[in-house]
């Protein structure tokens, strides 16, 4: 789930830090991404420009505080066990900035229990989206972090 989220925030002009345990699981979400934008590219529904665009704005990251550091948007996406999320979400409270938004695609732990671990509750939200609907809700979060750039209908 987590490379679906980055390949359609990249796509959306959004520099992009993809986080996992691993540089091996890294790979695999890239290697993912980039097979989903082969088959848009065969269906011209991007060109070689778009798909390299995409790519060049994800950088990959094995450790949540490198990934996070600079973030206006956090969207947590790891296997549903509520100790993990709980500790990922510590650790992204310490990370991230201040005013960052720490969302989770949760879809059965409690956000409030999840933003509850960090000193900004209020900016804890739930994120369980899929497909259509994910790229429906980068438009809405587009609008709110820059309405300007919204309103001028631009991708970066």
């Amino acid at each position: 789930m987590g490379n679906g989220i980055a390949h359609v925030f990249a796509m959306n002009g959004y520099e992009v830090s993809l986080v996992d345990v691993s540089e091996r699981a890294l790979e695999k979400g890239l290697a993912t991404i980039e097979r989903n934008l082969d088959r848009m590219l065969k269906k011209e529904k991007i060109s070689e420009k778009d798909k390299k665009a995409t790519l060049d704005r994800i950088t990959t990251f094995t450790e949540v505080g490198a990934g996070s550091h600079r973030a206006e948007l956090v969207v947590e996406a790891a296997s549903e066990k509520t100790e993990l999320k709980l500790n990922i979400f510590r650790e992204l409270d310490q990370s991230a900035p201040p005013e960052a938004i720490l969302a989770s695609n949760t879809s059965s732990i409690s956000i409030t229990k999840i933003g509850a671990v960090t000193s900004r509750p209020a900016l804890s939200l739930p994120m369980n989206t899929i497909d259509a609907s994910l790229r429906r809700a980068v438009r809405r979060i587009s609008r709110a972090i820059d309405p300007a750039r919204a309103a001028r209908g631009t991708r970066s």
